[in-house]
């Protein structure tokens, strides 16, 4: 018995110390490992965030150039609209955003006009007729860095029109009622220069401008006789005159632009020669050319221009309408038919409504 409880407690010792060692054993062995895992967790969860930061960089470009490409991608079919629906190459307007008006920095216009001429002197005569015309007309528009670009002026333009009626019809009223010459020979000179500012305002494009023109008339190249005798003498008459107008552009129809345009022509001077001497080669008797001042009167122009888009050079159709009114001019005393006396051009009016066909590029 005593023996048996001997072998139970030598034995009971031995396993509680084997317990004990493997416990510590285990213990060891497990807080061992936590380091080491915790150490490699670390390493983990270093690594993941420079593998995130690596992943958000590269999202974040490839985000940006996707943007980038959306852009020009954008603008690219803008432009590609653009062109399928005015059917013509996209021109460069970098030089001023958004503009509509005209061709680029230097555009170039050339017309051809069919028009009825009347002058009218309501005491005295008046003359009509069919008119042919050619106009040349340059226009610069100065880049924002270029020296004639301003914030009050960014637009320059040359005018030349010449006009003429080779079988105009005169009619005399009053003494020399129902005396009639035909053809009469005139032509029109008028030169003009304007500056002027453009403004884009959405779909429509607006420019207001000024400058200083000529208008010179040459009446009656060569003196004639009417079909009651009486003669004729040239006339030649200048007017100096300030146009203030504005031009209204809208592209409203595809590969269409319409444009209209108004002025008012304020009148700062004129004179006409009147070549009494002419009436001489019939053996009429002496007389002589006289010039007369004229200080009062206004123009007015009107026109709707049409213009047809090309990749080249864009075909123009343009109605138009002229007026002047010119008050009497002052008096003067000369010789005509051998006898002074006092005469003076009396107050006038002109009207002239045409059509215009030509190009601009």
């Amino acid at each position: 018995m005593n023996k048996t409880r001997s072998g139970y407690l030598i034995f009971s010792v031995f396993f509680m110390f084997y317990m004990t060692m493997a416990i510590s054993l285990l213990a060891s062995t497990a807080k061992a490992e936590a380091y080491y895992r915790g150490q490699d967790r670390g390493k983990l969860i270093d690594n993941s965030l420079d593998a995130w930061e690596s992943i958000e960089k590269r999202h974040f470009d490839a985000t940006k150039q996707k943007s980038f490409d959306d852009v020009e991608r954008r603008h690219k079919a803008y432009a590609d609209k653009k062109e399928k629906d005015s059917g013509l190459k996209i021109r460069d307007y970098s030089y001023r955003e958004g503009s509509i008006f005209g061709n680029g920095k230097h555009q170039f216009d050339a017309k051809w006009s069919y028009s009825r001429y009347k002058y009218d002197e309501p005491d005295a005569m008046k003359q009509k007729g069919t008119m042919y015309g050619v106009e040349g007309q340059y226009t610069y528009r100065p880049s924002p860095e270029d020296y004639l670009y301003s914030d009050y002026v960014n637009t320059y333009r040359a005018d030349v029109n010449y006009r003429w009626g080779n079988e105009l019809t005169y009619s005399a009223r009053e003494s020399q009622a129902g005396s009639v010459m035909s053809p009469v020979k005139d032509y029109i000179l008028d030169l003009r220069g304007i500056v002027g500012k453009e403004y884009t305002q959405d779909q429509f494009d607006v420019m207001l401008y000024s400058g200083i023109g000529k208008r010179y008339l040459n009446d009656m190249e060569k003196p004639k006789t009417s079909n009651m005798g009486y003669l004729s003498y040239g006339r030649e008459a200048s007017y100096y005159y300030l146009p203030v107008g504005f031009e209204l552009l809208s592209r409203i129809d595809k590969g269409l632009e319409y444009t209209i345009k108004g002025e008012y022509d304020l009148f700062v001077y004129g004179q006409t020669i009147s070549h009494g001497s002419d009436m001489d080669w019939a053996g009429a008797g002496v007389s002589e050319d006289t010039a007369h001042n004229q200080h009062k009167g206004y123009g007015l122009r009107g026109s709707l221009e049409i213009a047809k888009r090309s990749p080249s050079f864009d075909l123009v159709l343009e109605p138009f309408f002229e007026y002047w009114k010119i008050e009497g001019s002052d008096t003067s005393n000369a010789l005509m038919l051998g006898e002074y006396v006092s005469i003076y051009e009396p107050p006038n009016f002109t009207v002239q409504t045409g059509l215009k066909l030509g190009v601009q590029f």
